[in-house]
């Protein structure tokens, strides 16, 4: 009788036993691995005020960011064609592209002497004749076409309204030539946040000017 048992303990030891090796196997295969995704932000720091003025600011309403659909995507966008663009996986924004400008721009505004403050969306100022910025971003991405030298492309426009009208009082950024070795998207990251800054610089100078 135990000579009986044994047998079929090790008949049975000998047929399970590839089986509990593959179920270990898959197991294993799905432990989810490391993320190995980077994150960067856009960063432009406002130049500190050199002089001091008793002039109170304006009150400024910065209005939401419009940003195309296909900057929406949290991965890195690079153009590598005329019409073809491909999306960095493992390289992402750390927020979305309009938020992103939208914090450095109230940044910038915040700083200027011309503006005493500053009333973000959804928000609205409700202070009579404050001006509204808008602002739509075009464009911004690296750009590693076929024979042409790598490089990061910034664009946007933005405008003043007054009441919900239009003041006239407009402008366009455009940065073509913006430095991207191809590689690295601490780079990209870097010089987009130089386009960021240029639109921030001339929207802080139509305010200076504001009546």
């Amino acid at each position: 009788m135990k000579k009986g048992w044994n047998h079929r303990r090790r008949f049975w030891t000998r047929a399970l036993l590839p089986g509990f090796a593959l179920l270990a196997g898959g197991c294993a295969l799905l432990r989810p691995g490391a993320d190995t995704t980077r994150f960067y932000l856009l960063t432009a720091a406002p130049p500190a005020l050199t002089e001091e003025t008793t002039a109170p600011g304006i009150e400024v309403t910065l209005g939401r960011v419009e940003v195309p659909r296909f900057l929406e995507s949290p991965a890195m966008a690079v153009r590598v064609d005329s019409h073809e663009l491909r999306f960095a996986g493992g390289h992402h924004w750390a927020e979305p592209l309009d938020r992103a400008v939208n914090r450095v721009l109230r940044d910038w505004l915040e700083a200027s002497p011309a503006v005493g403050r500053v009333v973000g969306y959804p928000a609205r100022s409700a202070k009579t004749g404050a001006p509204e910025v808008r602002v739509s971003l075009i464009r911004a991405e690296g750009v590693a076409l076929p024979e042409e030298p790598p490089r990061a492309e910034f664009e946007a426009a933005w405008e003043l309204f007054q009441g919900g009208e239009s003041t006239g009082r407009r402008g366009r950024v455009e940065r073509v030539d913006l430095p991207w070795d191809g590689v690295s998207h601490g780079q990209l990251a870097a010089s987009l946040s130089e386009g960021v800054e240029t639109l921030a610089r001339a929207i802080s100078l139509a305010l200076e000017e504001w009546e």
